[in-house]
């Protein structure tokens, strides 16, 4: 489930207001976006790695990359780990 669909569907108690639910989604999301900027910049740290180390943790300087420039309604570390698994298999 995306980010969007997550923060729309947060259970709702019968005596809260619609004001106060829509309050909770709206941070909910914007906490979600914040977290997701703080990962993606760990992925600078990975840009400045040797490309050695970074084929050892089992991914390239294109992936990272790539995963850096995903939209931030996407958990980039999940999309460059499922990458790095390809990587593995082959």
């Amino acid at each position: 489930m995306n980010a969007h669909c997550e923060a729309l569907s947060t259970p709702i108690a019968d005596s809260e207001s619609l004001s106060a639910r829509l309050m909770r989604v709206v941070q909910r999301y914007f906490r979600l976006r914040k977290a997701r900027r703080i990962d993606r910049d760990a992925f600078r740290h990975l840009l400045k790695l040797d490309d050695s180390l970074l084929h050892d943790i089992g991914v390239t300087r294109a992936d990272v990359e790539w995963a850096a420039r995903l939209p931030l309604s996407q958990d980039a570390s999940d999309a460059l780990q499922l990458l790095s698994r390809g990587h593995k298999k082959q």
